[in-house]
């Protein structure tokens, strides 16, 4: 009888699991309910928004969707360093949304760990580090550096 060997898999082939397609499809599941978030807050909730800045940022992704649908194939495994840079814009992404909507007193200030919870399945230990490192700079630094932006109702205290 043969043995078979079960261990890791070898990181270098690990990198480059993400297929493009992947990372567009959870980003229009993201603007869609970035978008509903925003509308049903400021109509249904009457939630004194900064939906212009809000609006810019979505849009933002919006366009890199577009751009990586008519750029690159559909088909298209990403290597390691191009998943953790699509990671980081998200992650800026959300951060900005963060910043304009009342930090991390905003019930969806959880979804920052989205990128990070996406870059552990699929990517090297150094590199969810590196995101997850950024995601708690930017969490270390709502908490202490600035205040929730005085528009937003549930930023006050």
């Amino acid at each position: 009888m043969s043995q078979s060997r079960i261990g890791y898999i070898d990181q270098n082939a690990r990198s480059n699991w993400m297929r493009l397609r992947t990372l567009v499809t959870v980003r229009w599941v993201a603007i869609t309910g970035q978008v509903l978030a925003l509308g049903v807050g400021h109509e249904l909730y009457g939630l004194s928004l900064a939906l212009g800045p809000c609006s810019a940022v979505i849009g933002l992704s919006i366009l890199a969707n577009i751009f990586a649908v008519l750029i690159f194939p559909d088909n298209r495994r990403l290597s390691e360093a191009e998943t953790v840079l699509t990671l980081l814009f998200d992650t800026l992404q959300l951060s900005l949304l963060l910043a304009f909507t009342g930090g991390l007193n905003n019930p969806f200030a959880l979804l920052i760990l989205a990128p990070v919870t996406i870059a552990a399945t699929v990517l090297p230990t150094r590199s969810t580090l590196l995101l997850a490192f950024l995601c708690g700079g930017h969490d270390l630094h709502r908490c202490i550096g600035s205040p929730a932006p005085a528009h937003c109702e549930w930023g006050a205290t």
